[in-house]
C-alpha cells in the first residue's frame, strides 16, 4: 500500500476504535455515524468506486481504468443499511455484487455457497455486470504450520478449480482471501490467475503433483530450484488462459545451453487450457507450436524455464541443429545461431564435434536462408557439399533428413554434390540468414 492508503487506513483504525469505546461495539453501526466516520478519511473515500461514473460500460472497468479514474478502491459490506450511495463515496452490498463460499475450509473438495451462487450477473445501478468472484481459502485459525500445503498449487490451485466449476458463473476468482499470504505458491498462483500462465507437472500428460506454475504477463527467466520449480521434475505443461504470441522454452542445460536437449514451445492464439504430453515430441496445432530439440532426453530433467511474453512477428531466433543419426536422431553435434551468419571450421571449433553430422534441424529459419556443409574443412567444392536454401519461413520445426539427397518442396531446395559421402563426414558449415 501507498503511504497515503497507510495513513488512510491508521485514521479509519482510530475512528473504528473511538466507536467501540463508545458503545463497547454492541450497537451496529449507523448509516449517519458511518459518513460522518469515512468523511474524516477523504484521500480514502476519493479512491473509492461509484458505479455511476461509468454510464457507457456494459462490464466492469478493467484495473488500468479504474486506476485512471481513481476509483481503485471497491468497498463492499454485508450490512445492508450501511450499502448505499452516499454524498461523497458509494458502498456496494456484498452479496448482490459477488459470489462467495464459506470460510474456515481449506479442502479442496469442499466449497459450499455463501452467497452468489449460480447467479452471473448482477444490477448495479441499471448495469448488467458479471458478478465478481471471492474464494475464501483458510481455516479457523491461522495456522502457520498447516499454511504451506494449504496454499500450495495441488492444494490452493486444484481448489479454485474445484470452487471455480461450484460457483457456476463462469469466472475463476477475482479474490483470494489467504491466511499467511507470502506463504506456499500464493503470489505465483495469482499471477497464473490474473495473466495465465504455464503449470508443470511431475508426470507426462499433465498429472501427479504440480511442480510449480509460471505467469505468462511478464518476460522471466527461472532457473530450477526457484520460485518453488524443483529441478529436473517437470514432464509435461499446462497453458493456462496464455495470451497469443507467448513463448516459452525449457532446458536440460542450467545455463540454457543449445548442445543439450531443449523444448521452444511458442502460441499463435489464446489459449484457454491445453495440455503439452511430453517435451521430447514435435507439434504443430491451430494455437501452438511445440518443437523439441533432443540430445538424451529431456523429460524429468529440466533446469531451466524461460517465459517471453509478447513475441512479435518476425521476433524469432532461428536455430540451425545438427544431429549425429539420420531423421535428427541421436545427440545433438551443435547448434548455429549466429544472426549475421559465420563461416565454421569443425576441426578447429569446439563447438561442433569433427565428422559427426548426419542431418539438421531447422527451427524458425526465414526465407533466403542458405546452410552450406561441406567433407573439406577449407570448404573445397571438390569434395562432397550440400547446399541449403530456404524458400519460405520455416514456423517451426523442419528436419533434412540426410545431406546425401537431392530434393525440393515449399520450404527448402537441397542439393547434394556427391564424391564419396557425406553423411558423419561434416567438417566446415557456412550459413546466413534471411531477414527476421
Amino acid at each position: 500500500l501507498s503511504p497515503v492508503c497507510l495513513g488512510s487506513l491508521r485514521r479509519a483504525a482510530s475512528i473504528n476504535a473511538e466507536y467501540m469505546g463508545v458503545t463497547g461495539g454492541k450497537d451496529k453501526l449507523s448509516r449517519d455515524q458511518f459518513e460522518r466516520a469515512m468523511d474524516r478519511i477523504p484521500d480514502f473515500t476519493n479512491k473509492m468506486f461509484n458505479p455511476t461514473f461509468w454510464p457507457d460500460h456494459n462490464e466492469w472497468p478493467t484495473l488500468r481504468e479504474l486506476i485512471t479514474a481513481g476509483q481503485r478502491i471497491i468497498v463492499v459490506i454485508d450490512q445492508g443499511t450501511i450499502a448505499q450511495e452516499y454524498e461523497k463515496f458509494t458502498v456496494l452490498k456484498r452479496s448482490h455484487v459477488t459470489a462467495e463460499n464459506m470460510w474456515a475450509v481449506t479442502d479442496k473438495n469442499s466449497c459450499d455457497e455463501r452467497h452468489g451462487y449460480n447467479s452471473e450477473k448482477i444490477n448495479i445501478s441499471g448495469k448488467k455486470w458479471s458478478r465478481l468472484f471471492t474464494m475464501n481459502h483458510f481455516g479457523t485459525l491461522g495456522n502457520a504450520v498447516q499454511a504451506p500445503n494449504d496454499n500450495n498449487w495441488d492444494g490452493l490451485f486444484e481448489r479454485i478449480l474445484f470452487c471455480t466449476k461450484k460457483a457456476g458463473i463462469g469466472s475463476y476468482p477475482n479474490f483470494l482471501a489467504v491466511d499467511f499470504v507470502t506463504v506456499g505458491d500464493v503470489q505465483e498462483i495469482a499471477e497464473v490467475l490474473t495473466d495465465g500462465g504455464f503449470i508443470f507437472y511431475e508426470g507426462n500428460g499433465a498429472t501427479q503433483n504440480i511442480v510449480c506454475g509460471i505467469g505468462a504477463g511478464t518476460s522471466r527467466i527461472v532457473k530450477g530450484g526457484e520460485k518453488g520449480c524443483e529441478n529436473d521434475e517437470a514432464r509435461s505443461v499446462r497453458m493456462f488462459n496464455v495470451p497469443a504470441n507467448t513463448r516459452l522454452q525449457v532446458f536440460d542445460s542450467p545455463d540454457g545451453s543449445l548442445s543439450d536437449d531443449f523444448n521452444i514451445l511458442r502460441t499463435t492464439r489464446k489459449i484457454e487450457d491445453e495440455s503439452i504430453h511430453s517435451f521430447e515430441q514435435d507439434l504443430n496445432t491451430n494455437s501452438f507450436s511445440s518443437i523439441f530439440l533432443r540430445n538424451n532426453g529431456l523429460d524429468g530433467k529440466v533446469s531451466l524455464f524461460k517465459v517471453t511474453a509478447n513475441v512479435g512477428q518476425g521476433d524469432t531466433t532461428p536455430l540451425i541443429v545438427f544431429y549425429e543419426g539420420n531423421g535428427a536422431r541421436q545427440n545433438i553435434v551443435c547448434t548455429l545461431s549466429h544472426s549475421r551468419g559465420e563461416s565454421l571450421n569443425f576441426k578447429n571449433s569446439g563447438d561442433c564435434d569433427n565428422d559427426e553430422a548426419r542431418s539438421v534441424k531447422l527451427i524458425e529459419v526465414p526465407a533466403d536462408s542458405e546452410i552450406k556443409v561441406y567433407d573439406n574443412p577449407d570448404g573445397s567444392t571438390r569434395d562432397d557439399y550440400t547446399v541449403i536454401k530456404v524458400l519460405s519461413d520455416i514456423p517451426g520445426g523442419y528436419i533434412v533428413h540426410s545431406f546425401e539427397r537431392s530434393y525440393s518442396d515449399s520450404y527448402v531446395t537441397v542439393q547434394f554434390h556427391r564424391h564419396n559421402g557425406l553423411d558423419g563426414k561434416v567438417s566446415r558449415a557456412i550459413y546466413s540468414f534471411g531477414a527476421h
